[in-house]
């Protein structure tokens, strides 16, 4: 079972971390003032291609327009097949050049086959060439009232501005590792599986605040396990991380001056893991213990204790020194 498939959002309710693009449509179907065109940006598996989805579906559930699309209508099913011939999506990393856009504008003056609303998708919009753009512009400007584009990027300093100013635009949130952490627990209840806290910890800590990838690693660490339980130890080995333990121990001995025993754990970890890795980890560590000198507060409980010990060592000028060392390992 793909956990990241199962559990894709199909209404705004269950989309994380994204409250103001959902307030803003609530209100744009509330009033019926639906954009003709949207674009929404954002960081690689943050959601863009599920809210466009999302969207097809309050636009045509058989109740709609509607903000909550009941999903159990004959257009809601087929559209969460991807399956609905009023539905389209486009890759245009693989469709990039003018004609495949003339293909899609040679259909839009047909009306929709059997729903309110021809929804376009276009996935990558910023791999269309320069071409391609400009035969767009237009439709995008004054589309046929019964056609919506909504185009998804992860680099919306590739669109051209005439596109941009031509579509509603809504940035997408990173998701805070709280959110990532408060849906992985409700997942593992609802398929009662076990997390430990510190595992959800790691898992939200290495996703990139990407869902997709959190849900994603949670699959993994569950094959892994075999026993339904999913291990701080399952996620650390599937992530190829050293032992938080051990950097905090590495450090400690290097805030203590303790050369001999910084070496030996520096020999004894470097057995098994990559010398990079272990100066990420470190730098990762330090700039945990600069914003707790900082903010006295810190997101991960089992780091807490280790973290106030090791900062009432040195000031905070000292890590910050720290870190840059760490960081010319980088540029070599």
């Amino acid at each position: 079972m793909n956990i990241a498939l199962k559990y894709r959002p199909s209404s705004f309710k269950d989309l994380v971390g994204q409250d103001i693009l959902v307030r803003i449509l609530e209100n744009a179907f509330t009033l019926n003032k639906i954009p003709q065109s949207i674009l929404l940006s954002g960081s690689s598996g943050i959601g863009k291609t599920t809210t466009a989805r999302i969207i097809a579906l309050c636009l045509n559930c058989s109740l709609g327009p509607t903000f909550e699309p009941c999903g159990s209508c004959t257009s809601c099913l087929a559209i969460k097949n991807s399956s609905h011939p009023d539905v389209v999506e486009i890759d245009a990393a693989s469709h990039t050049s003018v004609e495949d856009v003339r293909a899609i504008l040679g259909d839009i003056c047909y009306l929709p086959i059997s729903s309110k609303f021809k929804v376009y998708i276009i996935d990558e919009v910023h791999m269309l060439s320069s071409n391609a753009f400009n035969a767009l512009l237009k439709t995008l400007e004054e589309p046929p009232s019964s056609v919506k584009f909504i185009l998804a990027t992860t680099e919306i300093k590739k669109i051209p501005i005439t596109v941009i100013a031509r579509c509603q635009r809504f940035d997408l949130h990173n998701i805070p590792s709280a959110k990532i952490m408060e849906r992985l627990n409700d997942i593992a209840q609802k398929e009662n599986y076990f997390i430990e806290k510190e595992a959800s910890e790691l898992i939200a800590h290495h996703c990139s605040n990407s869902m997709r990838n959190a849900l994603f690693l949670m699959n993994q660490a569950l094959l892994y396990s075999k026993d339904g339980t999913i291990s701080t130890q399952s996620v650390t080995d599937i992530l190829g991380l050293v032992d938080r333990n051990v950097i905090f121990d590495l450090l400690e001995a290097v805030l203590d001056s303790d050369l001999q025993k910084a070496l030996l754990v520096f020999d004894n970890v470097v057995k098994t893991a990559n010398p990079l890795n272990i100066f990420e980890d470190l730098l990762q560590t330090i700039q945990l213990i600069c914003r707790f000198l900082i903010t006295k507060e810190i997101d991960t409980e089992y780091e807490k204790s280790r973290v106030k010990d090791l900062s009432a060592k040195k000031s905070l000028i000292f890590f910050r020194d720290c870190g840059r060392c760490c960081l010319r390992v980088f540029k070599i």
